[in-house]
């Protein structure tokens, strides 16, 4: 089996602000391994966010393409779109997306409501993810009931439920004290070493940066740098 997961190849994304074109990214090109645990940095601005968003299928790259698993998704439609990332990508983003009038099993459940999956085994498979991160007694409390960081590792909770191959987070301990912080990506850690989940992260914090196997810097829409970190942190 190829050891490569993903692929940017030469991709460009320009956004029009105005009369003003904006070139966010120029020609980035990388690859990523199965079970690798990468990290993009710079401060905001530099298209990080936006190499995240054509990685996951979240948007399109205006030249070159994004091929994961084999598979070209740039040349996805829409609707091949929305279902590959339902199989294949969990998002992780800064603001945790709960839902405050459900649970969090409720919450962690949202992604399985369209599949053909029967209540009792969507309702399963909601308790295994809440499980995995350590909130299985937290099952029945609303997100108002729960610590920031408690809320967070609901939203890999959900993340994870449908299983995906590759866990996107964008900018995942933005709204974290940094003990909180570290314990959540001391979870990321685990995700990537004992389950095999390919991890993609957005930070600009270099302390969760060391939680990666390997970062990346982009500059002005382009890879400037990028190398393995010498001593994880156990």
């Amino acid at each position: 089996m190829d050891s490569v997961l993903i692929e940017v190849e030469n991709i460009a994304k320009h956004y029009a602000r105005g009369a003003e074109i904006v070139r966010v990214l120029n020609e980035v090109s990388v690859s990523i391994n199965r079970a690798d645990f990468v990290a993009f940095m710079r401060p905001s601005g530099s298209g990080k966010s936006t190499l995240l968003n054509l990685i996951g299928g979240l948007d399109r790259p205006d030249r070159g393409f994004v091929v994961v698993g084999g598979q070209n998704i740039s040349t996805f439609t829409d609707r091949q779109l929305t279902a590959w990332r339902a199989a294949s990508v969990g998002f992780v983003f800064q603001s945790y997306n709960l839902l405050p009038a459900l649970t969090a099993e409720q919450n962690v459940a949202l992604p399985l409501l369209l599949t053909h999956l029967s209540r009792a085994e969507i309702r399963s498979r909601a308790r295994i993810a809440l499980n995995i991160v350590g909130l299985e007694d937290r099952a029945a409390h609303r997100p108002t009931e729960l610590s920031g960081g408690q809320e967070q590792r609901v939203a890999i909770a959900r993340a994870l439920v449908s299983d995906p191959q590759i866990l996107i987070c964008d900018e995942p301990t933005g709204g974290l004290d940094r003990s909180t912080a570290d314990k959540f990506l001391s979870l990321l850690r685990t995700l990537n070493r004992d389950l095999k989940k390919t991890i993609v992260m957005v930070t600009h914090d270099p302390k969760a940066a060391e939680f990666a196997g390997q970062v990346h810097h982009l500059d002005k829409g382009q890879l400037a740098s990028a190398g393995h970190v010498a001593a994880a942190q156990s």
